[in-house]
């Protein structure tokens, strides 16, 4: 169980890492103001979310199935999780 737990720590934080990356590249692609804001603020990526929502929903998603992915890892792993790393 510990390894597929492992696994799946894994698995999530590089699908929040690929999704990231997609979405700082959407928000770049839209204007180098929106790119600069989402890769250095976080308030300016949930606006550039909120007001592009169309272009941003599938970046975002990916990025919430990752977070789930290691949110169920570390439920597993219990009080190891931190030791994951």
């Amino acid at each position: 169980m510990h390894a597929i737990a492992q696994l799946l720590m894994g698995l999530g934080m590089l699908v929040v890492a690929i999704a990231s990356l997609w979405l700082i590249v959407t928000a770049f692609s839209e204007g180098i103001i929106w790119g600069l804001l989402t890769l250095f603020t976080g308030v300016g990526a949930i606006a550039f979310i909120i007001l592009h929502w169309d272009r941003a929903k599938r970046p975002f998603g990916w990025a919430l199935l990752g977070g789930l992915l290691s949110v169920v890892a570390a439920v597993l792993l219990g009080g190891r999780a931190a030791l994951w790393f």
